[in-house]
């Protein structure tokens, strides 16, 4: 992973933009950016003012923290604080919650799905019988 902060987060919002099976038109649509600057921010070109960081997020329903990309404890030399455990423990779960609203949804969607397909079987079955 790039050491450059703008190149980390550009990663990790086109990792969960793909999650989402959104195209970089969608998120510059439902967040009121420009798609230019969407896939700058992505690139890791754009330095992000933390407003935007919260257009993105809120558009794809996540706390702005969730876009931030994890810090890699195993690099620090220091014992991290209570205060700051609590931090990382609060940022665990408020990813882990996103990651299960984007699976219960891609879920939810599939059944959706299938139950139309059952639906229009069943229908075009009972209208051939």
């Amino acid at each position: 992973m790039p050491n450059n902060p703008c190149s980390q987060f550009g990663l990790r919002l086109s990792e969960i933009r793909k999650s989402k099976g959104w195209s970089q038109e969608r998120l510059a649509s439902e967040s009121g950016l420009a798609r230019s600057y969407v896939g700058g921010v992505e690139r890791g070109q754009r330095n992000i003012a933390l407003r935007n960081i919260c257009k993105l997020a809120g558009a794809l329903g996540l706390s702005p923290s969730v876009l931030l990309p994890k810090a890699n404890l195993l690099d620090c030399n220091v014992e991290p604080t209570d205060e700051e455990l609590g931090f990382l423990m609060e940022f665990v779960m408020e990813d882990v919650q996103a990651r299960a609203r984007v699976a219960n949804q891609a879920l939810r969607d599939a059944l959706a799905l299938e139950t139309a397909k059952v639906l229009q079987n069943m229908a075009s079955s009972s209208g051939n019988g």
